[in-house]
């Protein structure tokens, strides 16, 4: 009967220092787990962009009655602009239509072009004489820190009311 208690209370023991030594190792295999803590600097939605301009005929936006620059803010220092999406609502005098939209700085139609985007506008109601058009159209255009996001645009007719025009798109770090 001793034999009996003894061995129990030596399976008791052992099983005892067991569970100890296993909890203490299980503790600090956790305690050196840590999560790793990562930022995805392209993920769209983390800096989003949108800007509005307005341009009127008349203004130094217009250097002719057909033909407007708009001019949108520079990309912050540090920072690179992707635009993903144009809307555009313009004014054209009666019979006329939009005929050149494009990324670009150059008062030329087919020089300093960062991207032409196809005339797509569609034609909305003739109010007080004018053809409203517009653009709501997907596409993409890199723009590095300090540079500054110009549109230009020309009608077959001259612009006859203000105009609007928004950038959609986002901003990731510029890291070169």
């Amino acid at each position: 009967m001793i034999r009996i208690a003894k061995r129990l209370i030596l399976g008791v023991v052992t099983l005892s220092s067991i569970g100890l030594i296993l909890s203490a190792t299980a503790e600090k295999a956790v305690a050196q787990i840590r999560p790793t803590y990562t930022k995805n600097v392209d993920e769209a939605g983390r800096l989003p962009y949108q800007h509005e301009v307005d341009v009127s005929p008349g203004s130094s936006a217009c250097p002719s009655s057909s033909f407007c620059f708009v001019d949108f803010p520079a990309v912050p220092a540090g920072k690179r602009l992707v635009v993903q999406h144009i809307t555009a609502l313009v004014g054209v005098a009666s019979g006329g239509q939009p005929n050149l939209f494009a990324f670009g700085d150059d008062f030329t139609t087919n020089t300093g072009n960062i991207a032409i985007i196809q005339p797509t506008f569609t034609q909305g109601p003739t109010i007080l004489g004018a053809n409203f058009w517009s653009l709501d159209k997907d596409i993409t255009v890199y723009y590095e820190p300090g540079t500054a996001p110009r549109l230009k645009i020309s009608a077959s007719a001259g612009m006859a009311f203000v105009s609007n025009f928004t950038l959609h798109g986002y901003l990731i770090d510029a890291v070169n």
